[in-house]
């Protein structure tokens, strides 16, 4: 568990220098919008959208597996 929390850790101080040598300004198309934005906004909501779409998926749960009966005994 403690390796987890540190691995997060450093994943979330690596994308916040990634965002911050990336304050140069794109143009985006955003949900069929062309917008201009920061490049770093785009990664921070590329990371949400990443981020909510995992969340969701960890509580998908594969259908039960129907096993087959036993042979009867004659």
């Amino acid at each position: 568990m403690v390796a987890r929390k540190i691995a997060a850790l450093l994943l979330l101080v690596l994308l916040a220098v990634f965002v911050a040598m990336n304050l140069d300004t794109a143009r985006v198309w955003c949900f069929g919008i062309r917008a201009e934005m920061p490049i770093a906004l785009v990664v921070v909501l590329s990371g949400l959208l990443g981020i909510a779409a995992g969340w969701l998926l960890a509580f998908v749960q594969k259908p039960a597996r129907k096993r087959a009966d036993p042979p009867a005994a004659k």
